[in-house]
């Protein structure tokens, strides 16, 4: 089923397309001669799979290469750009001067989930397809995706890169750094310490995270970095599990923050771009046993934090009507609900606020938004 609006593609899924499958060796490697992605160095060939998605001039958000035609991102950075997303580029390190080994492709095709939902940040994804598929270089590889299969638990190490360029920095030999690759360090937080610290249920759509204490910034990821992956090590290759999304809950409620979860979506993702441009999916299970499945809410209320003041990103104005989206694409969570859905006064109590939330208008969404912070706050 697709739903063309005039700027992007709205979808539940999709036909076979030309290209070549990636082979599981191919994705989440990084070659030899430059640092690990999670390292202090971030050089020229960390992150091969990153993509700067942009007008042709400017950065507008990132994302990741899963083959070499298809490119995954947040979809609301189509929202929020429609029309004026254009080119991609990859291999590339910095955004003020040319990277080695950088390319550039068209997109000629925009593949957003249909039921992706601006206020809480459901279903924030979204794929790009290439004019021209791209040749595997040290600076260009795929990243493996997290498969249904994989479990995350609570303390697991992750890594989402970002950029700062709005910011004055230079390095310890003067040179303006402004505008080179950044990276932020994370900690999952199990589902159920998560619905604790935002009052209900969060669904499994959304993986929780938060900086890590080793973090030297102690931030997370700005919004400089929508649609940017955040990843893994797997043993020997890196694994995409959550992408960088924007939700109005997210910027402005408590920590931890939600990312998209790339294993809820692998039927999604397979349907688009069909068996022969398939990606490369790997099971991420992590080591030890969960603490999170023995998480209990505590009876104080659940931890604040000063309104952002940051606004939302620049997008265009909305010309869709109100959602018809139906449930969630891969049911009702299964992994470690907690007992009581109902008592919590956020929007995430249940799955049915959930799906409801979407039919409200935008003033009624923005009022609710307003409550939120009212209580939270």
């Amino acid at each position: 089923m697709t739903l063309d609006t005039g700027l992007f593609t709205l979808t539940k899924g999709g036909d076979a397309t030309s290209g070549q499958r990636v082979r599981q060796e191919d994705c989440g490697v990084v070659p030899i001669g430059t640092s690990a992605p999670g390292g202090d160095s971030n050089a020229p060939g960390n992150w091969p799979w990153l993509v700067s998605i942009s007008n042709g001039s400017q950065h507008l958000c990132s994302g990741s290469l899963i083959s070499r035609e298809w490119v995954l991102t947040s979809a609301h950075c189509m929202y929020g750009y429609g029309s004026a997303v254009t080119v991609v580029y990859l291999g590339r390190y910095n955004q003020s001067v040319p990277s080695p080994g950088e390319v550039s492709r068209k997109v000629i095709s925009r593949r957003c989930h249909i039921y992706y939902d601006s206020i809480i940040g459901l279903n924030d994804i979204c794929l790009l397809k290439l004019s021209v598929p791209v040749n595997f270089t040290a600076t260009i590889r795929p990243v493996c995706l997290a498969d249904e299969h994989s479990a995350l638990h609570t303390g697991e190490r992750g890594w989402v890169p970002r950029r700062f360029e709005m910011e004055d920095m230079d390095d310890e030999e003067g040179n303006d750094t402004s505008e080179a690759l950044q990276v932020v360090k994370l900690a999952v937080v199990g589902q159920n310490e998560c619905s604790c610290a935002h009052g209900g249920r969060i669904p499994n759509e959304f993986v929780c995270a938060e900086p890590r204490a080793d973090d030297d910034d102690d931030n997370d990821s700005s919004e400089g970095d929508l649609g940017a992956p955040m990843i893994a090590k797997n043993h020997t290759v890196w694994v995409q599990f959550g992408i960088v999304n924007y939700g109005l809950i997210w910027t402005f409620g408590p920590p931890p923050k939600g990312y998209t979860r790339v294993s809820e979506f692998q039927d999604w993702i397979s349907g688009i771009v069909g068996n022969n441009s398939l990606p490369g999916f790997v099971e991420f299970v992590s080591e030890g046993v969960d603490s999170d499945l023995n998480f209990t809410c505590s009876t104080h209320p659940p931890p604040t934090r000063a309104p952002s003041t940051r606004g939302p990103p620049t997008r265009a104005p909305s010309t869709r009507g109100p959602s018809t989206r139906g449930p969630p694409t891969r049911g009702p969570p299964t992994r470690g609900p907690l007992t009581d859905d109902k008592g919590g006064g956020s929007i995430f109590d249940s799955a049915e606020s959930v799906i409801s939330f979407s039919h409200f208008t935008h003033l009624a969404s923005v009022c609710s938004l307003a409550l939120y912070l009212w209580v939270f706050g």
